[in-house]
């Protein structure tokens, strides 16, 4: 079977999980998730409780008129099978409806507004190559698709935001936007003290999570300074208040020892930036994250008046992480 007119089938050997609701509502397709959390949308009535098999995380949300449960999957033996379920129930609560049929969903979800045409277009071609690598259908060239799966996953990465994004138009309390970022990361890190100085590269390595139920988001990394040796720290983001400011609180061995210092700023095009003064300077934390990198930058906000220096921001770290498959793909 060609792989752009492959059509979704259940895999045999996949684990199947049911939810079913306490109530008259009632879901029992196999529902199989991918390895970031991802809300799910199940049409109960508002009195329902969702129940799983212990490897997945449910949670109940505030009622509204038409979407009552919602459920997130953190387990990470799961596949892509998600988009055409959401797909399914969001049109659902809609008073519309959504083909079966993996592909076809796509553009009938964008007709619903859920997402950019654009966006399902260029999606749609990488559903083929999907079920081609999770059935087994044929013998594929592994070179070509090492080539296409970073791709693939930066569009699948946004079909999950704009989910998200029409899920919270719902009425749906904002979670932590970074929750989908979770994992290990390997990359390196850049410091220099002034901004003359050059940058010193070394090693670095990090680990994020979501917090407090998916309302906070933590990243733990290490670096190398030059003198000082192995050096590490962690930032806890919160989720974004309704006026769309965030917080954090940040402690690193080497910038901020004992006390932890707070930072505020926003969230955008998927950058959280921060900042924080201390007498006079300041000190700014941004992260940028897609589906498979990471980067923060640091800055140091020279005020205005200081000697033999210009006033304004310089980069003081710069660190790159890729998720560890990734990487083994790029070298």
């Amino acid at each position: 079977m060609a792989p752009n007119r492959t059509i979704l089938r259940w895999s045999t050997h996949s684990a199947k999980r049911t939810a079913i609701c306490s109530t008259s509502c009632r879901w029992t397709a196999p529902v199989r998730l991918p390895d970031t959390p991802l809300w799910v949308v199940v049409r109960c009535s508002s009195s329902s409780l969702i129940r799983s098999s212990p490897s997945n995380r449910w949670r109940r949300s505030v009622s509204t008129s038409t979407l009552s449960a919602f459920a997130t999957c953190s387990s990470r033996r799961c596949d892509d099978d998600a988009p055409r379920l959401v797909h399914q129930h969001a049109a659902n609560s809609l008073g519309s409806r959504v083909s079966s049929e993996y592909r076809d969903s796509f553009d009938q979800a964008a007709s619903l507004g859920l997402f950019p045409a654009q966006l399902a277009e260029s999606l749609k071609p990488s559903v083929g190559m999907r079920n081609v690598l999770i059935h087994e259908y044929v013998n594929v060239d592994l070179a070509l698709v090492s080539k296409a799966i970073p791709l693939a996953r930066d569009q699948y990465g946004q079909y999950v935001r704009s989910v998200a994004e029409w899920v919270a138009k719902q009425g749906v309390p904002p979670m932590n936007p970074f929750t989908s970022q979770v994992g290990d990361w390997n990359g390196s890190n850049g410091f220099r003290m002034m901004p003359t100085d050059p940058l010193s590269t070394g090693e670095s390595r990090a680990h994020s999570a979501a917090e407090a139920d998916s309302w906070g988001w933590s990243l733990r990394y290490t670096w190398m300074h030059p003198d000082d040796g192995p050096q590490s720290g962690t930032l806890l983001l919160a989720a974004p208040e309704s006026d769309g400011t965030i917080t954090a609180a940040w402690l690193d061995s080497w910038h901020q020892k004992p006390g932890l210092r707070l930072l505020t700023g926003t969230f955008a095009d998927n950058t959280a930036a921060l900042e924080m003064e201390c007498d006079g300077w300041f000190w700014r934390i941004s992260v940028e994250a897609t589906a498979d990198e990471l980067r923060m930058l640091m800055h140091n906000v020279i005020p205005d008046g200081f000697e033999g220096h210009e006033p304004g921001p310089y980069v003081v770290m710069d660190a790159h992480w890729t998720r560890p498959g990734i990487a083994a793909i790029q070298h």
